[in-house]
């Protein structure tokens, strides 16, 4: 009868230890789902972390750029009124004195036609002249954010390395 109760313990015993084997087995599966989940958010945050920096760093180039178009429309504005005004002065300059000096309307016209085609077509260079000058300004800053871009995402894959 003793002998009965210890097998039956003893049984007991050994379907406990089967149970808390299992139990382990799910446990480590659970930890090993764990951790690959983890690692799953963990780049998933690093993605959405350098979207927004990628994002960011688009809407400063926008941004910046915009600003520049706006600049010059504002220069090529200003340069149009203070060409419009050189040339005016210019020409009524001229014209009183060939006016005086010969006395000769036509000829006074014909001066100021060409003196106008002539600023006109300089103040088209000068226009022209900083364009130029403000693209390769923003295509420099374009460059320069590229390069920080790299270096910051250089640094944080680094840092998530380390």
């Amino acid at each position: 009868r003793e002998c009965g109760e210890k097998e039956e313990a003893l049984f007991e015993v050994r379907c406990f230890r089967q149970q808390l084997l299992e139990v382990q087995s799910t446990l480590d599966s659970s930890m090993v789902e764990y951790v690959k989940v983890k690692a799953i958010l963990e780049e998933e945050r690093a993605r959405r972390v350098q979207l927004e920096s990628e994002r960011e760093q688009l809407e400063r180039v926008r941004e910046a750029r915009a600003h520049e178009k706006m600049i010059l429309e504002q220069q090529r504005q200003n340069d149009k009124v203070e060409w419009e005004r050189a040339i005016e002065k210019e020409r009524d300059e001229r014209e009183r004195e060939r006016a005086r000096e010969r006395g000769e309307r036509e000829t006074l016209e014909e001066q100021r036609q060409t003196e106008r085609v002539e600023l006109e077509s300089q103040r088209q260079r000068d226009t022209q002249q900083r364009e130029r000058e403000s693209e390769q300004h923003l295509e420099a800053t374009a460059v320069l954010d590229n390069e920080r871009q790299r270096e910051k995402e250089r640094r944080l894959a680094a840092e998530e390395e380390a």
